[in-house]
């Protein structure tokens, strides 16, 4: 790749940054974890779910640590409240998953426009002047 075309492709990249990493920026509350439906069968012979239909409810899945926590949302208004906190925390970390892809990008064009710019010596050029007090 030329030099001319790595800062121009460098120069695209520079100007996605802000946009790239905006969510990271953001100071709205965020939660690490995800909603989902949980479907179980409780077991007693003459229930519904013996039959076919699971029961079902909200439930978060949150971790802090080694350990996972999964607890059932109640009351139901606080789902939508739920899902934009852990929406907000999947937005940073696909940020810094895109941010980590672009880094290894800039970098690649660094080494490229590296590479285009710097010369390799060849071998050197004979002088063509006379050497002093030499005869012909």
């Amino acid at each position: 790749m030329d030099a001319a075309r790595c800062r121009q492709e460098l120069d695209s990249l520079l100007a996605r940054l802000p946009a790239l990493l905006a969510p990271v920026f953001e100071t709205t509350p965020m939660m690490a974890g995800w909603i989902y439906q949980r479907r179980f069968r409780c077991g007693q012979p003459t229930c519904h779910c013996a039959s076919g239909s699971l029961h079902e409810y909200p439930s978060l899945a949150t971790w802090g640590g080694p350990k996972k926590d999964v607890r059932r949302i109640r009351p139901e208004e606080d789902i939508e409240r739920l899902r934009a906190l852990t929406e907000r925390y999947r937005a940073v970390r696909s940020a810094r998953t895109s941010f980590l892809a672009w880094s290894r990008r800039v970098v690649k064009l660094i080494d490229a426009l590296e590479s285009a710019r710097t010369r390799v010596p060849g071998p050197p050029k004979k002088s063509t002047a006379r050497k002093a007090g030499g005869t012909k």
